[in-house]
């Protein structure tokens, strides 16, 4: 990546930037989702991209592309010094850059298992040993559980002579339990709503997270849920939806 990134760079000062920075972005997705014992997503995605900007006669001026090859890289960075120059005709002042120190690093975002290196097989094994249980009363009508994984691979480089290469993983999982009893409704998560609980962290969050541990609780506080008696508070139902978000 270092190559391209430097081609990146002399093309524009070709043509005629005072300035130019490039970032190459590679992105890496995995969504796996389970409801009611089936598997409803499998998704694996993978994206690649850059994008240069640069100053010339004063003005910024950017440009981007999916298309990570050396003829794509020459044309971007010309059409980034094209819209600055253009851009420059209707500047009143001219950009100036605070003095920076020139950085050449790599930073890793800590984790100890790469997810992406674990078997698909455990993962859905975890999955489904939570959707049985959450399942368990029959009052449970919709159980839903789900694991998200994604790294992001960033190189940036700048004339100026900075090089920074970073690498950024996160992971997440989560569970829902709904309870229905006639017109009641009532979900319970775990360990939060919304997705679930996501950090900056590899495969150890999911095997350090009590998830199997949590589901009976789960599945019992939903159920539980639609007989609940009145809010003391506001006199409305448990189920009614102005005292929902009080209850969760």
């Amino acid at each position: 990546m270092k190559n391209l990134t430097q081609l990146a760079l002399d093309a524009a000062v070709l043509h005629g930037a005072s300035y130019a920075d490039i970032r190459i972005i590679q992105s890496k997705n995995q969504r796996i989702y389970v409801k009611n014992g089936e598997v409803e997503t499998l998704n694996n995605t993978e994206s690649i991209g850059f994008g240069i900007r640069v100053i010339a006669n004063g003005s910024w001026g950017f440009a981007s592309s999916s298309i990570v090859t050396k003829p794509e890289i020459k044309i971007v960075a010309k059409r980034a010094v094209e819209i600055a120059k253009a851009s420059a005709t209707l500047r009143k002042d001219s950009v100036r850059l605070a003095p920076e120190p020139v950085q050449q690093d790599i930073w890793t975002s800590p984790y100890l298992i790469d997810p992406f290196k674990v078997p698909l097989e455990e993962k859905l094994d975890l999955l489904f040993k939570i959707d049985s249980i959450l399942r368990k009363d029959e009052k449970i009508k919709v159980a839903e559980s789900e694991m998200n994984f994604w790294r992001e691979h960033q190189w940036l480089a700048t004339t100026e002579g900075t090089f920074i290469e970073q690498i950024l993983l996160r992971s997440g999982a989560g569970y829902y339990a709904t309870a229905v009893d006639g017109p009641n409704v009532q979900t319970r998560s775990y360990p939060q709503s919304h997705g679930g609980q996501h950090t900056q962290m590899g495969y150890e969050f999911i095997l350090s997270t009590p998830f199997v541990e949590n589901a009976e609780r789960v599945r019992e506080e939903a159920v539980a849920l639609l007989s609940a008696p009145d809010c003391p508070r506001c006199g409305f139902h448990s189920s009614d939806r102005a005292c929902y978000f009080w209850i969760r």
